[in-house]
């Protein structure tokens, strides 16, 4: 399975301009709104270092621009 950006606008996982409004900022960043599993990944294992999760930011704010 191969996804490509509009893939991710389309399924709900991102809202183009807007990290927080998107369910995957949500679930990476222990979010306590929202609908769905709050940490990623499930189950404990390898987490995002908060500079991987700054560039998820940026390129959520940015997609669709």
């Amino acid at each position: 399975l191969t996804y490509g950006e509009n893939d991710y606008a389309n399924n709900g996982l991102v809202v183009p301009g807007s990290h927080s409004g998107s369910e995957l900022y949500y679930r990476l960043s222990n979010a306590t709104q929202g609908v769905g599993p709050r940490n990623m990944p499930q189950g404990g294992g390898a987490t995002l270092t908060d500079d991987e999760v700054t560039k998820l930011i940026d390129w959520m704010d940015a997609f669709g621009t």
